[in-house]
């Protein structure tokens, strides 16, 4: 099969431009411009999107644009969007961080903690190609055991070299690919 985007398709550029208009975005780019990523350090560092083909090339993320524009927050959780994300688990269960004590397992009682939805995280050290980010907080399950959490995530580009290394493939000629890896 053929993957042929459809025409209202949004370009890297569009859609990193929309992020800039919102929030501080971070874009990440290999050594000659085509490979780039989009990074948000407000939502936990999150890669939100990413092109093999520069600015005018096909994004590849989801972003939620209408929630994102609204300016309001949910009450469960803040779909954003992206490609990659910080996430902990359970989601559900006595050991989850998504009901407190004695909440019924509803959806009505499950609630997305802000250090992995809301809260942003403080951008530590940057590059043309990585981005390293920092956190600390305490999250409180549901048997009332507290978490004392210290986050560092590291994004950062990969050369194609890399990318079809860490895939365990030859490298093919004429395939543009974009490829990041987050730590």
């Amino acid at each position: 099969t053929t993957f042929l985007p459809s025409a209202n398709a949004a370009t890297f550029g569009d859609d990193a431009a929309f992020l800039a208009k919102h929030t501080e975005t971070i874009l990440l780019t290999d050594k000659d411009g085509q490979a780039k990523v989009a990074v948000v350090p407000a939502w936990q560092g999150r890669v939100m999107t990413s092109t093999a083909e520069g600015d005018k090339g096909l994004s590849f993320g989801w972003i939620n644009r209408e929630l994102i524009d609204s300016g309001k927050l949910q009450k469960h959780i803040n779909p954003f969007g992206g490609e990659d994300r910080f996430w902990l688990g359970p989601e559900g269960g006595q050991f989850s961080i998504y009901f407190a004590k004695g909440a019924k397992f509803v959806f009505d009682d499950w609630q997305t903690p802000a250090p992995i939805d809301t809260m942003a995280y403080k951008v530590l050290d940057k590059s043309d190609s990585s981005v390293r980010f920092g956190a600390e907080f305490s999250l409180v399950n549901y048997s009332g055991n507290t978490f004392d959490v210290k986050v560092d995530r590291t994004v950062r580009m990969l050369t194609p070299a890399a990318a079809w290394g860490k895939l365990g493939l030859k490298a093919a000629d004429g395939v543009r690919m974009v490829a990041y890896e987050s730590d």
